[in-house]
């Protein structure tokens, strides 16, 4: 089981370390960051994968995703919208295609900051998610972790909504 984090842009690569001691081979770069941070994000879905906006631009035309979200990582000012891999293009079983249409519908009332509607959709998602268990013995998918950022968006309602969100952690 591993988690991956996918991104696409330009990147460094290089040895590091003396000729006479180990020399170890090394990407860096901002595109390594993002891809980083799609990786642990991936986690806080319960997904094993997330794939960057660029990623995904450059390989639509033969694969399906699923938007999961529009977030700002750590250490960038710009939100990256976060994907997840479904199926190659035109191979999406019915309940795939479910899920991706009452997700989208309620990511899209989501992003135009109507949580109850939000809610509402996401409950119906959610049926056609699969879930990893977490820590709590709760099940983890990206459904049900809107759920609860929509609850909490209810509670505490924003002074501005532009439907990103942040996450602090790398």
């Amino acid at each position: 089981q591993m988690r991956v984090g996918l991104n696409t842009g330009d990147v460094i690569l290089c040895d590091i370390g003396a000729s006479s001691n180990r020399v170890d081979l090394t990407i860096i770069g901002d595109a390594v960051n993002v891809a980083s941070r799609m990786e642990s994000a991936a986690k806080l879905y319960g997904l094993d994968h997330l794939i960057s906006e660029g990623t995904e631009n450059r390989t639509n035309d033969h694969f399906e995703y699923r938007l999961i979200d529009r977030v700002i990582v750590k250490g960038k000012n710009v939100p990256v919208n976060c994907y997840q891999l479904l199926s190659e293009k035109g191979q999406s079983p019915s309940i795939q295609q479910n899920l991706q249409e009452t997700y989208d519908n309620a990511l899209q009332a989501y992003f135009s900051g109507d949580f109850i509607a939000a809610m509402n959709g996401f409950e119906k998602s959610s049926e056609f998610e699969e879930s990893k268990e977490s820590r709590d013995d709760t099940n983890l998918n990206p459904s049900q972790v809107f759920l609860n950022r929509c609850k909490h968006l209810i509670e505490e309602k924003p002074k501005q909504w532009d439907g990103v969100w942040e996450f602090l952690i790398k």
